[in-house]
């Protein structure tokens, strides 16, 4: 990549000297031609730094740990209904046990 875009680089800046060289004899549209080949050169260039950047920023990047997609909620003491029975809220009277503590787990 970066043999690459030197190669061309290079190529536009000896294409921008040759019109520079034929402006100075008044060639025809010359100018203009240098001036785009300079362009072109300036545009590469700023491109080659724009991925060596981010090439080093790649380098950089460290994998972070797993995480945990779903979690899971546990309630300790007895097993929950099954699916097909309606769930009550739990009613705390004077005639019912406390209610089960629930513990989250990860």
């Amino acid at each position: 990549m970066r043999e690459r875009l030197l190669s061309e680089i290079w190529y536009w800046e000896a294409q921008a000297l040759q019109e520079e060289v034929r402006a100075r004899e008044e060639k025809a549209g010359a100018k203009a031609r240098a001036g785009r080949a300079r362009r072109r050169a300036e545009e590469l260039k700023e491109s080659l730094r724009r991925r060596e950047e981010e090439l080093l920023k790649a380098r950089r990047l460290r994998p972070l740990p797993p995480r945990l997609a779903h979690r899971r909620l546990g309630v300790k003491g007895r097993r929950s209904p099954p699916s097909s029975a309606p769930s009550l809220p739990l009613q705390v009277g004077p005639s019912q046990p406390e209610p089960l503590q629930v513990h989250r787990r990860l």
